[in-house]
């Protein structure tokens, strides 16, 4: 099968799996297939080839194909004096939409919560 084939056909199979996906509720897989004369055979075989070039547009790129390149950042120390019962974060780390709060009693409190 060449490449445009291959295609085409998995256009066509991704409409059908969509399809699927959204059918009534209530009605099964089985039954869904059976009505629109799909081989649920070759229907899960293209859901699964579907699936896998999915995960891999989703994978981030190789260590190898990363940059080896690096930039550091000086942090300036800041003398924080300490008052209790107070969220001021020491450090925060962000990165995109995910932001991470450290504060000087975080490992404090893991060990106090510990219980064995």
């Amino acid at each position: 099968m060449d490449k445009t084939t291959h295609e085409l056909r998995l256009a066509d199979w991704q409409a059908i799996v969509n399809n699927c996906l959204s059918r009534p509720a209530g009605q099964s897989k089985k039954q869904w297939l059976a009505e629109q004369g799909v081989p649920e055979k070759s229907y899960y075989y293209w859901q699964r080839k579907i699936r896998l070039i999915a995960y891999g547009e989703c994978q981030p790129e190789s260590p190898a194909a990363m940059s080896s390149e690096y930039e550091f950042a000086e942090l300036p120390f800041q003398a924080v004096q300490e008052v209790q019962n107070t969220a001021v974060p020491a450090a925060v780390i962000r990165k995109g939409s995910v932001i991470i709060e450290l504060n000087n009693s975080t490992l404090d409190n893991a060990k106090s919560r510990t219980t064995f």
